[in-house]
């Protein structure tokens, strides 16, 4: 019952509270807190150790040049591309921030022997840990910008100019982006060990996140039909669009595809269109059965939280869960005050993410990561966007429901169309767990016989891994992340070459 209060009560902190931090790529609107950008200051000249900075060991991709702590990016119409600087004099580069009022990124790589301490989660973790980094930006179909981010080989690599390397598509679950596959360094991160394994990694992020608050006609602050997406738009235009600029960039024909709980819901939608299907060599579901089966008050509660989406844009709260670098400090800060609140938080996040609370190994680490689960956990996405996987509740996965008029006015039906799991004919591994709120044992089984060409369907082997375990779990490695990659490596094949 405690728990219960505590996620009600964060849950209602979450959705109503203001946001203070956005990032744009597209120059359109940018709020930096004053805080942040002091401590980006403060960041650049422990670094300096003087009036200048030290010229990285390493560059971005070839011969880019890139300022140490970040990176300045520039979209201009529907090109896709980066502009790297590297800045000399720290005074220039401190100036020169204030004045673009561009995107900081702190220079913090989660460190566990520091849990302890706030994190400021930053895709560029990876240039710290010497690994090759590019940037790219997406716009899909209907003028979304997305934020691609690439690692495109293992640890020490020189260049990524030509790479015979096979193509890995990751995407983040619920309000996580794609720094969420980094999280825990290269030991325990997914993102790193495919990396390390000889795969090319890229990591994508759906509109409406902290790297995808861009449009090439809407602001994400003033325009609010920016924020009128569900999951459906996800699988209609983001997915296929990052799939296709992968495939442009490297010349591979296919590529590899992991999803993790959304990612993989929304690529299920996706590849009911043979077209996308097609171009998907494997594609790995991590904790997702697309839709559940929920009886009693479960199913009462997500029925709710279907129809929040209504209440949220009545009050003018289309965006929800958003980067709020004050909120995440203040719940960290809490959740690591006291020992008992630490263990209120510990139970509240399992009780959310796990269908029981088993006090073992996997519940210590994640008691003792805590700072870093929360600064990954709030990358944000729209109202509806959450309320339409609430209402997959039934174990039916269709699109977003308008109740009867709505779904008459946009889909010429009472009820929402299916989604026909029978059209997805690549091959699809799924991972589950027996102790997942997101993966109810009789869901396995009907996804299993749905779609027609499942390859493999692997319980993970503990009895309390739990939804946020597939991500924020040091066990993760040896429990799940180590057969993945042996499933990639059974389809591994020649690149081949568009």
């Amino acid at each position: 019952m405690l728990c219960q209060r505590v996620l009600l009560c964060l849950l209602v902190l979450i959705l109503t509270v203001k946001t203070h931090t956005h990032i744009s790529y597209n120059g359109t609107t940018e709020k930096i807190g004053y805080e942040i950008l002091l401590e980006y200051e403060k960041n650049l000249e422990a670094k300096a150790s003087g009036s200048s900075l030290k010229k990285p060991r390493k560059s971005i991709s070839g011969d880019q040049n890139f300022v140490e702590t970040r990176l300045l990016s520039k979209i201009t119409g529907d090109q896709n591309w980066v502009e790297s600087t590297y800045s000399s004099n720290i005074k220039e580069e401190q100036t020169e921030a204030k004045k673009l009022h561009k995107h900081q990124t702190l220079n913090v790589t989660p460190q566990l022997q520091q849990a302890d301490a706030f994190q400021v989660p930053s895709p560029y973790m990876a240039l710290n840990e010497g690994y090759l980094f590019e940037e790219h930006f997406v716009t899909t179909s209907d003028g979304y910008i997305l934020a691609l981010h690439r690692i495109p080989g293992p640890r020490g690599m020189i260049s990524a100019s030509v790479s015979t390397r096979k193509p890995v598509l990751l995407m983040h679950g619920l309000f996580l982006s794609s720094i969420s596959f980094l999280a825990l360094g290269p030991a325990k991160s997914l993102g790193y060990l495919l990396a390390d394994a000889g795969y090319d990694v890229w990591m994508g992020n759906f509109r409406g996140n902290t790297y995808s608050r861009n449009h090439t006609t809407l602001s994400p602050d003033s325009d609010p039909e920016f924020w009128e997406f569900s999951q459906d738009e996800m699988a209609q235009h983001d997915i296929p669009a990052l799939v296709q600029h992968v495939l442009t960039s490297t010349g591979a024909g296919r590529l590899d595809y992991i999803g993790y709980s959304q990612g993989a819901r929304t690529a299920l939608m996706a590849a009911t269109d043979p077209s996308l299907a097609q171009k998907i060599n494997v594609m790995v579901v991590l904790a997702s059965t697309g839709a559940r089966t929920l009886s009693g008050t479960e199913a009462t509660n997500s029925q709710l939280l279907g129809e929040a989406w209504r209440f949220l844009e009545l009050i003018g709260k289309r965006e929800i869960v958003s980067h709020n670098l004050g909120l995440v400090q203040l719940l960290s800060n809490l959740c690591t005050g006291m020992t008992f609140m630490r263990d209120i938080c510990t139970d509240a996040v399992s009780a959310y993410s796990g269908q029981q609370i088993i006090r073992d190994d996997l519940y210590q680490f994640r008691k003792e990561i805590l700072p870093v689960i929360l600064a990954h956990i709030f990358s944000g996405s729209s109202a509806r966007q959450f309320s339409h996987q609430a209402q997959l509740a039934n174990g039916i996965l269709r699109k977003f429901d308008f109740r009867k008029s709505g779904n008459v006015e946009y889909y010429g039906t009472t009820a929402s169309p299916e989604y026909n799991l029978n059209d997805v004919v690549c091959p699809v591994a799924v991972y589950w767990a027996v102790n997942d709120k997101r993966t109810p044992i009789q869901d396995v089984k009907r996804i299993s016989k749905q779609i027609p060409n499942v390859v493999k369907v692997h319980q993970i082997e503990s009895k309390s891994f739990n939804h946020l375990d597939f991500i924020f779990a040091e066990q993760a490695t040896n429990l799940l992340y180590d057969h993945v990659i042996g499933l990639l490596d059974e389809y591994k094949q020649p690149l081949q070459v568009l």
